[in-house]
C-alpha cells in the first residue's frame, strides 16, 4: 500500500473510468501515487505528491 506524505498533495478528480485511463501515466511518474474510486458516487481521486505526475495526469485527461 502506498502512503502519501503530508504536505504537498496533488489531486486529480474525475469519473472512475477517466481516472483509470490515465492511472498508468500517473503511476509511472510517481510509484507512490494512490487511486480511490467510488462507483456508486461516480467520482474518483488520484492522489500524488509529485507535481510532475499531476501535470502529466491533467494533460492526459485533457
Amino acid at each position: 500500500m502506498s502512503l502519501l506524505h503530508t504536505g504537498r498533495t496533488y489531486e486529480l478528480r474525475d469519473t472512475p473510468e477517466r481516472l483509470l485511463s490515465v492511472w498508468p501515466i500517473v503511476r509511472d511518474a510517481d510509484s507512490n501515487a494512490v487511486i480511490v474510486t467510488a462507483a456508486g458516487d461516480n467520482i474518483g481521486v488520484i492522489g500524488t505528491n509529485s507535481q510532475e505526475a499531476m501535470t502529466l495526469g491533467k494533460r492526459a485527461l485533457g
